[in-house]
């Protein structure tokens, strides 16, 4: 029969090595392999220039003009090198905890397979939410803000669009699932009582239902990310997102693009001053061919919807006599560039994104706190492992990405 101490410590070895072997590198894989995520899952991922939570990298500025013409007895010219914004940034922490007690760890009676029931267990609700913290890391921007309150109704509360860039009532529910915590804070950034659970999610009409509604929760009031101890300040403020890189007057990566002299270093925008405005043929193609025709461009599948039915299908003839009739499609084709259809992309927008210059830098894997492993909490019966992984994600040049704003195919609730 086993000692207290004896299946501790058989836990402890087992669970670590399962951990460390199997569950944190298949943890890694999935991270942005949300359903119907097209960006996400194709963002590379790389260590270069990593050392230690710091992450060397260079901010492209302007291409050197390196040829001339040359007489028979002239001289080679030396051309003109690059310049390049060099810099060093710190890679953002995120984190997640298992904890299991000590009823539980007895149980298993130092039983391999029982052990490795209760860590499957255990980790099931980490595998399953990890890419949708992903999805939000990297949409909300550098503020971790992933909604704002318009109105509250008893337990539901309406979100609004104010500062965000998901602005539509079908993008502002995007972001937030059930069951996860969320904090709420003022405008101006304080907090209102402890992080609460979000419990119904509709997405059509903009609002979300939480377990219960903190004290003088009222109007531009913010939602942020939390874990249960409320321990979160703006989780994600050292991550940018995919709007602050694809983006022509921000500061990203330490450089004012508002500024004349950084014009360089600016993505595509093209609003419309706030009015909707269809998607024509004649909108689309313009803006990809001032993109420099890129291959692939992403928005919400209703965007792909109505440009299939109206602006497509009205030149589409059919000649064949047979009477059975197929239609399925996962993009549609303007000029060079395939649209396609991503669940976290934006009702109201086109985005061009450049993979071949946006990545995430990390350290590679994800692992356990300091190293440490499962920790025994001080005077009480249970331990716990914190799982972090630390992550940015950079651009070296943005001047063939896009954003197509101000989209209108439907009438807003």
């Amino acid at each position: 029969m086993p000692t207290e101490n004896q299946i501790f410590d058989t836990f402890t070895a087992l669970s670590t090595a399962t951990l460390e072997k199997v569950y944190l590198p298949h943890l890694y894989e999935v991270a942005f392999r949300k359903k119907r995520s097209y960006l996400l899952d194709r963002l590379t991922r790389s260590s270069e220039g990593v050392k230690g939570l710091e992450v060397y990298l260079t901010f492209l500025a302007e291409y050197g003009w390196s040829f001339r013409p040359m007489s028979e007895m002239g001289y080679t010219p030396s051309g003109a090198p690059f310049t390049a914004l060099e810099q060093k940034a710190k890679l953002g922490c995120h984190a997640a905890t298992i904890a299991a007690t000590l009823e539980a760890i007895m149980a298993t009676d130092g039983d391999h397979s029982r052990i490795g029931d209760l860590l499957a267990r255990l980790m099931k609700g980490v595998h399953e939410t990890f890419p949708h913290y992903m999805c939000q890391a990297i949409w909300s921007g550098t503020s971790g803000v992933i909604g704002v309150v318009l109105s509250v109704s008893g337990s539901v509360v309406t979100l609004d669009n104010v500062g965000l860039t998901n602005t539509h009532v079908y993008d502002r529910a995007k972001y937030f699932v059930p069951g996860m915590f969320v904090q709420a804070l003022t405008s101006a950034g304080v907090k209102r009582g402890d992080p609460v659970k979000v419990t119904v999610v509709d997405k059509v009409a903009g609002k979300i239902t939480l377990s219960s509604i903190p004290t003088g929760l009222a109007d531009n009031d913010m939602f942020v990310v939390s874990d249960i101890a409320g321990l979160e300040n703006g989780y994600n403020q050292s991550t940018p997102g995919i709007l602050d890189v694809i983006d022509d007057d921000n500061t990203f990566q330490n450089t004012d693009r508002s500024l004349a002299a950084n014009a360089n270093l600016r993505a595509l925008v093209r609003n419309n001053s706030g009015t909707g405005r269809l998607p024509t043929y004649s909108l689309l193609e313009q803006f990809f061919y001032d993109c420099y025709q890129p291959s692939i461009a992403i928005t919400d599948h209703r965007v792909i919807n109505y440009i299939y039915e109206h602006v497509i299908m009205p030149y589409v003839r059919f000649t064949s006599t047979e009477r059975k009739f197929e239609l399925d499609f996962e993009y549609v084709t303007i000029g060079k560039t395939k649209l396609i259809e991503d669940e976290d992309a934006h009702n109201d927008k086109i985005i061009v994104p450049d993979l071949d210059n946006m990545q995430i830098r990390d350290k590679g894997a994800l692992g356990s706190l300091f190293g440490k492993g499962w920790t025994p909490i001080q005077g009480r019966p249970f331990t716990e492992y914190n799982l972090v992984y630390n992550f940015l994600l950079i651009a070296e040049d943005c001047r063939n990405m896009g954003v197509l704003g101000d989209i209108n195919i439907l009438a807003e609730a």
